[in-house]
């Protein structure tokens, strides 16, 4: 399975799983839409980071994990420990998509 583990210190550093890192060590906005990029570029099904991360964006405060699993529709957890078992925890929840006539 194609994963990103996340470091996270003064710079990011993306462990691919294929054996190369990239290192993001950009302004935050900036080190988010390089993140998101090579997440979809390397066309990973997910990933781990070090740490949770939060910081406030928009007005509202996220969580990196969350936002990471948003944005690029693919799981992203807390932790080191095996990517399968971590992301079979997720508490998953399907919400039916109402179109604006059904509103």
């Amino acid at each position: 399975m194609n994963t990103v583990h996340l470091t996270m210190d003064a710079q990011w550093i993306a462990h691919w799983s294929n054996g190369t890192e990239t290192i993001f060590e950009d302004e935050l906005p900036l080190r988010l839409e390089q993140l998101k990029a090579a997440i979809l570029e390397q066309n990973v099904q997910g990933g781990t980071l070090s740490a949770e991360f939060f910081t406030e964006m928009n007005g509202q405060m996220i969580e990196l994990s969350q936002y990471l699993t948003e944005e690029t529709n693919r799981p992203f957890v807390i932790g080191t420990s095996d990517f399968s078992k971590k992301v079979a925890q997720i508490p998953w929840e399907v919400v039916p998509w109402l179109s604006s006539r059904q509103r």
